[in-house]
């Protein structure tokens, strides 16, 4: 869980923001990018920018989840300090808060007031560079989504979301590996594994 704690980029993870900006150079660039002031964010922003030039916002709402006494530790550390705990997390992962953490109810507290005023910028391309868990909480806002369908959403490090503001609706999809668009969101199947898009045919672009 590591929550707010702190992490350079790997190799990897360098590999995958720089196909990231490509692509996203590829899809018309972005006004302004809004970051999260965690260490691995600002630098994914920067390499991000090296392809986009756009105007760099660090906002602390979009700070990852902020997992508590729980930040830190393993899973196997979390099940056997804190097994109660652990236990009504399985059941209600949407409500469910880590000791002295944050739930989503309590992110999207937090940041509705900042994705309501993106409602103004819509002649605007903006990037949002945050974290896993935030992103979820972007989703939920934005689609509207149940508690059930929220805590099926995924984001792994190799995808970004994009959405679109129509005068009518929002409308989602995701490029992964730097293919796509792909229609919706990437979520888990009922019985927790993670529905990939191997077999689906792209949007056409």
């Amino acid at each position: 869980m590591q929550g707010r704690m702190d992490s350079p980029l790997t190799e990897l993870g360098k590999e995958q923001v720089l196909g990231h900006g490509r692509k996203l150079r590829e899809l018309g660039g972005a006004n302004r990018m809004v970051v999260s002031p965690s260490g691995r964010t600002q630098e994914t922003a920067h390499l991000l920018n090296s392809f986009l030039s756009a105007q760099i916002q660090v906002n602390d709402v979009l700070l990852e989840r902020d997992c508590g006494e729980w930040s830190g530790l393993t899973i196997d550390e979390i099940e056997a300090k804190y097994p109660q705990h652990w236990r009504e997390r399985g059941l209600d992962p949407y409500n469910h808060r880590p000791p002295e953490g944050e739930n989503l109810p309590d992110m999207l507290s937090r940041i509705e007031d900042f994705l309501e005023s993106l409602y103004s910028t819509a002649d605007e391309s903006v990037v949002l560079v945050t974290h896993g868990v935030v992103s979820r909480a972007i989703m939920t806002h934005f689609l509207a989504l149940t508690p059930g369908e929220a805590d099926r959403v995924r984001h792994p490090n190799e995808l970004f979301y994009a959405l679109e503001f129509t005068a009518t609706d929002i409308r989602p999809s995701y490029f992964l590996d730097g293919v796509g668009p792909y229609d919706g969101l990437l979520r888990t199947a009922a019985q927790g594994t993670v529905v990939r898009p191997d077999a689906l045919k792209p949007q056409s672009e």
